[in-house]
């Protein structure tokens, strides 16, 4: 086996990055090999996001928790997948596509939909800090209650019945303010 190694923490580094990486290492197997500094480390706001992600790829790796279907589906380098820790604590394999947030993909706050229970589930963090997404029109979101914003730091997840393309739609012309209550 290979090692699907030799990662670093910048202060960039965001853990869908290393969802990816440890997926597909979980996908056939391998160990991952991240080195970092404590310096690199301390300058990252996601580092426990991170470092939970590893905890949990880990863990099913360890635990031979994949199927062999689903160690299939995780090579495919065009898809990408998270493992969501439910409300019993068990984790779920879940395919997930990133979705754009105030305007672009590439903004503060990265966010992720995936479909759980006939729902659908926005995974969202502020790359950095902490912030506030602030919905523009909350009555959009018709009959289905909706916050007029969401804070946003570490890794959080807003589920709603909404279709996937009003919740796309709601993200996408959302604004990111700095100012926390």
């Amino acid at each position: 086996r290979v090692d699907f190694g030799w990662w670093k923490v910048f202060p960039e580094t965001q853990p869908d990055m290393w969802e990816y990486g440890t997926s597909k290492a979980a996908a056939f197997d391998c160990p991952a090999t991240m080195q970092m500094s404590l310096h690199r480390v301390r300058a990252n706001g996601r580092r426990n996001d991170l470092f939970e992600t590893v905890r949990r790829w880990e863990d099913v790796r360890a635990r031979k928790w994949l199927t062999p279907a689903q160690k299939e589906m995780l090579k495919d380098p065009k898809r990408e997948f998270h493992l969501y820790l439910n409300e019993k604590g068990e984790y779920e394999l879940v395919e997930w596509k990133q979705i754009d947030v105030a305007g672009g993909k590439w903004t503060d706050v990265r966010a992720f939909l995936f479909e759980r229970n006939g729902k659908r589930v926005v995974a969202y963090w502020h790359v950095k800090d902490c912030a506030r997404l602030v919905f523009q029109d909350a009555t959009a979101w018709g009959h289905v209650a909706l916050p007029s914003y969401l804070d946003v730091a570490g890794m959080k997840y807003f589920e709603t019945s909404l279709p996937a393309d009003a919740v796309c739609t709601a993200f996408a012309s959302a604004t990111i303010s700095d100012a926390i209550q």
